[in-house]
Order: structure tokens, then sequence, then C-alpha cells
């Protein structure tokens, strides 16, 4: 089959997030994400995400096709005893997310205290992904951004 065949599926356009935006989290842990976040990890009908510990001690949220899209990548790589005690981590550290009906999501506190987050929120559009700041944090980290890298400001804009 080619691109032009009718019969060939148009694969799913990945999810793309940008923004920041400050929430709200309750004694939960519950948070609304934003609204232009939502929907678009529906797998199944059923929409969920995935959580867990990311880089820079933050946490990360993916669309669920999404994440298991790179877990897999990562399960087919190399299997040595540092690789799979990397897959262990990320696999433990891991929560599924579904929001409800008002489009809140929970996370146990005692996993947002790990990231520094307790009362509010940031919720940074990456991409194809989430990331969640403390507030303060994330002000912090705004105040004094590293040097643009020219090569990836040429590359963003690059057709």
């Amino acid at each position: 089959m080619n691109d032009s065949d009718p019969q060939t599926p148009m694969p799913e356009p990945r999810p793309i997030f940008y923004g920041a935006y400050e929430r709200a989290v309750d004694g939960k842990g519950r948070f609304n994400l934003p609204f232009r976040f939502q929907r678009v990890g529906t797998e199944a009908g059923v929409e969920k995400y995935i959580a867990s510990e990311g880089p820079d001690t933050l946490l990360t949220v993916f669309p669920y096709g999404e994440w298991r899209r790179m877990f897999e990548r990562l399960k087919g790589q190399s299997t040595t005893p540092e690789r799979r005690a990397m897959v262990r981590r990320l696999s433990s550290g891991t929560h599924t997310l579904e929001p409800d009906r008002q489009g809140r999501v929970v996370l146990p506190p005692e996993v947002l205290g790990r990231a520094g987050i307790a009362g509010r929120v940031v919720v940074v559009g990456m991409g194809h992904y989430m990331e969640l700041w403390d507030p303060e944090r994330f002000r912090r980290a705004q105040e004094a951004p590293p040097a643009p890298d020219p090569d990836f400001i040429n590359g963003f804009y690059q057709e």
C-alpha cells in the first residue's frame, strides 16, 4: 500500500501540549488538568494518562498511548542489569491518572510532595508530555533561564 491508497490508515497525530497553567491541589492530591490538555489521552474510549518521576526531580504526565510507546521502546533496548534497574525504577514510580467528570486527576500527596508540590501546581506543556512544577520553583526557573541555544531555536523554525 502507498500513501495515496485510501485503505491506508492515517497515523494518529501525536498530542502537542504547550503553555503553562497554575492549578490548586486539594488535600487528596486532586487538581484539574488544563482544559486544552484534556481528552488527548484517550485509549480504547477511556481517557487516561501516566504520571512518573521525570528528569530534574519533576513529575511528568504522558497520554497513556504515548507513554506506552516510549516504555516499549525502552524495554526493547539491551537487557543489562543496569537497564533493568532503570526500567524497574521508572515502572514502579508510575501512576495512572483518569480524569473525573470535572477534569480532575489525583496523585498521592506523598508523590506530589517528593516533587515539592503542595497546595498549587503549574502544569507545563512540553510537546508530547507535561511537567508538574511547584509554582515558586517554576517562577525561579523562568527568571534565570539558560541562554537560548541557536541550533535549538533554528531547528524549531526549520521546515
